[in-house]
């Protein structure tokens, strides 16, 4: 009779079992151990314990500085401006434009742009860094300083009037003009040259619009186009981050090309009735403007007589006109002196050349020409490359000795009109001598 016989247990296998339970076994006594540490221990116990101090108090030395807000622990409190994110209102795009309260932005802002200082003072000054385009000093913060250099929310009351084009600036019944109250607070009484920038074609391509307003410093202005959609909301933002901003005004071109002209492009074969109404379309598309600048208009610039009925609409809301220093042959400044119009022209367009070193050049040459005369006056498109160009440049413009001021800030005074001069009143001369 046969029998069966039981196979011996591999070694292999055993080995794995065994370790396996001893694993498993360790590990349960790990933990209960680490649970019952976690429980019971102290956490000072885990490892040495250094205190350090961090202000060392020594006889005579002064306390450590406090922030601006909190320097001043005994006098009243400074009224922190208020931030809110409005809704979109009117069927315009949220961009997330924070709104600032009035109280002490004045003050604030008044004492942190002023002058520097001469001599030692302005040596000992401590030099903060840059981001996004605005200069932080020790002992500030961002936002802070943000909330400082804002511009104030528009329209203001009185700085404007209902009409059938709609919303329109005019001259508040105290006499204060859009010009001045929408313009850029701005100080100068170390007598330093001055270079401004106008950035235009803004509010078409929301990331260059977006990266001018936040990239550049509070002192380049921005212009924005007519038929930029939502464009209350982008001068709101553009104001919010202190930028001042002028609406650009379609005008008449010797060849409008492949573009569609705008609706309401002033026009030499239009009369003054509609090119008025025409102006009042575009100035009623936005409030918080301190002006216009010319989009194209190099055959409507030449003419007088078309001229004439839009500065002195200009004139009468309080407005300024800012040419854009592409206009060939241009009689906008004769026109202006006449209509008593606030007029300012640039010296020069900085990206005529769309190149890196033309760019690059053009800033050179407004250099040149601030130290000579004191103020240099330039405009430019919002090209990437155009802000990336300013972005460095106005960085390094504190540096020169030179002031980025805002475009409002160039004495646009306009000349009184002069009277007409009667020939037949005036001595002919027979060239003989008396």
């Amino acid at each position: 009779m046969s029998s069966r016989r039981g196979e011996a247990p591999s070694a292999l296998r055993t080995g794995l079992l065994h370790a396996g339970m001893s694993f498993a076994l360790f590990s349960g006594l790990g933990a209960i151990a680490a649970g019952a540490v976690n429980a019971m221990g102290n956490p000072v116990d885990a490892g040495p314990v250094q205190v350090v101090a961090l202000f060392e108090s020594q006889a005579g030395e002064p306390s450590p500085g406090l922030k601006r807000r909190l320097a001043d622990m005994d006098g009243p409190a400074l009224q922190v401006a208020a931030m809110t994110r409005p809704a979109a209102q009117g069927g315009e795009p949220s961009l997330d434009v924070p709104e600032y309260s009035e109280p002490a932005r004045e003050a604030a802002g008044a004492e942190r742009q002023a002058p520097s200082e001469s001599g030692s003072a302005a040596e000992n000054r401590p030099k903060g860094v840059r981001i996004n385009g605005r200069e932080v000093l020790p002992g500030e913060a961002y936002s802070e300083v943000e909330a400082l250099q804002s511009l104030a929310k528009a329209p203001l009351e009185g700085l404007y009037e209902h009409a059938s084009a709609g919303r329109l600036p005019r001259i508040s019944d105290d006499g204060r003009k859009p010009a001045d109250a929408y313009a850029r607070p701005f100080y100068n009484r170390a007598g330093k040259p001055t270079v401004s920038i106008v950035l235009g074609g803004l509010g078409i391509n929301y990331t260059h619009t977006i990266n001018a307003i936040e990239e550049l410093p509070a002192g380049v202005t921005l212009s924005f186009a007519p038929h930029a959609r939502g464009l209350q909301t982008w001068v709101r933002r553009a104001r919010a981050d202190g930028h001042e901003v002028l609406i650009e005004l379609p005008m008449e071109p010797h060849e409008h090309g492949r573009v569609r002209p705008h609706a309401n492009t002033l026009e030499t074969a239009s009369n003054a009735r509609t090119n008025t109404a025409r102006l009042e379309r575009v100035l009623a598309l936005a409030s918080g403007y301190y002006g216009v600048i010319n989009y194209q208009g190099d055959k409507f610039a030449t003419n007088g007589e078309a001229l004439a009925p839009m500065l002195e609409a200009l004139s009468s809301r309080g407005l300024a006109f800012v040419e854009d220093g592409s206009l060939s042959g241009s009689v906008i400044e004769e026109g202006a002196g006449r209509a008593g119009t606030l007029y300012a022209g640039a010296d020069l367009v900085i990206d005529a050349r769309i190149d890196a070193d033309a760019m690059k050049d053009q800033l050179l040459a407004l250099e040149s020409m601030a130290r000579k005369d004191g103020a240099a006056f330039g405009t430019a498109i919002a090209y990437p490359l155009t802000i990336d160009i300013l972005k460095e440049w106005t960085d390094e413009l504190a540096e020169k000795g030179i002031l980025l001021a805002p475009a409002s800030s160039i004495d646009m005074v306009p000349d009184a009109p002069q009277p007409p001069v009667d020939l037949a009143d005036t001595p002919k001369g027979t060239g003989s001598l008396p």
